[in-house]
């Protein structure tokens, strides 16, 4: 995060897949529980939102969002826009991200996050 507070550095790395991968995403839910979307790290798919940048055929991608970019989940108690929400969700290990594909749509690699400084 950034010292403002406004926006989160991200670096994504992948290889390997099975298949081509078309979006990545942090979940919200704790290690063997499923969650909602918080923020698209990465989409190739036409109606991606924008500014997402495109998923890297294998190998490492980055970006950044802000608070405009996490689009909930609401129905497990975490708002559109609440960057705060989503960092603290982070630090207590509560998020992961899913890299989708092709061959594995629901997700062929999963892994928590953990928080670098």
């Amino acid at each position: 995060m950034n010292e403002a507070g406004t926006e989160v550095q991200y670096t994504l790395s992948y290889q390997d897949t099975l298949g081509v991968v078309p979006k990545s995403h942090i979940h919200l839910g704790q290690k063997g529980a499923g969650g909602g979307v918080l923020v698209f790290l990465c989409s190739n798919r036409p109606n991606a939102p924008e500014g997402v940048p495109a998923c890297p055929v294998s190998g490492e991608g980055s970006g950044i969002f802000s608070a405009a970019n996490v689009i909930g989940p609401t129905g497990q108690g975490l708002a559109a826009g609440d960057l705060e929400a989503l960092m603290l969700a982070i630090s207590r290990r509560a998020t992961y991200v899913n890299v989708h594909t092709d061959v594995v749509p629901g997700g062929e690699i999963r892994g928590q996050i953990r928080r670098a400084n």
